[in-house]
């Protein structure tokens, strides 16, 4: 699959240990950005647009959201900025139905930390979270997307690579 078919990036840059209380101070006053190949008003912009407020309100410290709208290349701009500026231990997760998480993994320098996060729309009511773990996905990104999905308020499964 060629990186012009990553329909979105989420970058999370979320560290899940300790005490919910001990979270709070880390991201007070924190921004956690959504980076979207996608031009504003697009299907893709406006469910991120949904589903960062919604995220953010059940994280410690309550941080701040912004959807970043890379338009080009059908969201290699935006695949090649995220690698550019996520640290080496976050989390890569995608939100795709459709899309092999495999294929998006080997289009990236640490096919270990991707991970599929298919929320089910509409993402503010429905609960269910499949968290698709890739063939070289690391015990730790599919623990920290598990931990994500319940710190969330969803009921996340782990299913495997499939299509749709």
């Amino acid at each position: 699959m060629k990186i012009n078919k990553i329909a979105i990036w989420i970058l999370l840059l979320l560290f899940w240990s300790g005490e919910v209380a001990a979270q709070t101070p880390y991201f007070q006053g924190k921004t956690i950005r959504f980076v979207v190949g996608y031009p504003a008003g697009s299907t893709h912009d406006l469910w991120a647009r949904l589903v960062g407020p919604y995220m953010t309100k059940l994280i410690p410290g309550n941080p701040n959201t912004i959807v970043q709208n890379m338009p080009g290349a059908g969201s290699a701009v935006a695949a090649n900025y995220v690698y550019g500026i996520a640290k080496p231990d976050a989390v890569l997760a995608t939100n795709t139905s459709t899309l092999d998480v495999n294929e998006i993994a080997s289009a990236t320098k640490r096919p270990e930390s991707v991970i599929g996060m298919h929320f089910f729309s509409p993402a503010n009511v429905m609960r269910l979270l499949e968290n698709v773990r890739g063939e070289k996905s690391s015990k730790t990104t599919i623990a920290t997307a598990m931990t994500v999905g319940r710190r969330i308020a969803k009921v996340p499964v782990l299913v495997g690579v499939c299509y749709g």
